[in-house]
């Protein structure tokens, strides 16, 4: 209730009085409060994200994940979705902090559980497209194209990832080639410019190329 109110405070200090009677009795019984200590944990998580402590967030997702773990190994068809939304969110994490690998690891792993999942699926994609950028910067531009290239088989309609491999593109100077990445891009999302106004490097990259005026 006072998460919903944005009462932060008061919310934080009753998942916290919660969260300590349930470590308590899932000490004494396990089975019997995991799922429970597992949701509060997933609350927390959830009330630190809007708090944007970030911090805590990680602690809790990670405490979160073990415990649906745990519940998952013993029954999966009712907790899979949990551990695949967490562990999606743990891939997020770890792509915000530059842990590509680590992520594309935990990424794979996640899409294996279940590849209907469209959001396991997206970021998925996302570490293929981060992987791409990283091997870009180090020249290594065979590897980059490969993994730019899986990235779009994976979500051809993802505006993005053609501004991805545009801009890798750009960076060996095949200009032409370039051209027709940003073609598919505008294609694909009219409005794309309006994050990159006059005076930016894309802009300006393509108005040398030019795709606008």
């Amino acid at each position: 209730l006072y998460r919903a109110l944005h009462d932060y405070s008061n919310s934080e200090k009753y998942y916290k009085l919660a969260l300590e009677n349930y470590e308590l009795l899932f000490k004494q019984t396990p089975n019997a409060y995991r799922t429970e200590l597992a949701r509060t944990y997933w609350n927390l998580m959830l009330l630190f994200g809007e708090m944007n402590d970030l911090e805590q967030y990680d602690l809790s997702l990670e405490s979160a994940l073990k415990l649906y773990k745990e519940l998952y190994l013993s029954q999966s068809s009712v907790y899979i979705n949990y551990v695949i939304k967490l562990q999606n969110r743990k891939v997020w994490r770890l792509l915000v902090n530059g842990k590509i690998d680590e992520a594309m690891v935990l990424a794979q792993e996640t899409y294996a559980l279940d590849e209907s999942n469209e959001t396991s699926k997206a970021y998925l994609a996302k570490c293929y497209n981060s992987k791409a950028y990283e091997y870009a910067e180090t020249s290594d531009y065979v590897n980059a194209y490969k993994s730019i290239d899986k990235a779009i088989s994976m979500l051809p309609n993802e505006a993005n990832f053609y501004d991805s491999k545009g801009k890798i593109l750009l960076m060996q100077g095949k200009n032409t080639e370039a051209l027709e990445m940003w073609k598919k891009v505008m294609e694909l999302k009219p409005n794309f410019l309006n994050d990159y106004p006059d005076g930016t490097n894309l802009s300006n990259g393509l108005k040398k190329l030019g795709l606008i005026e």
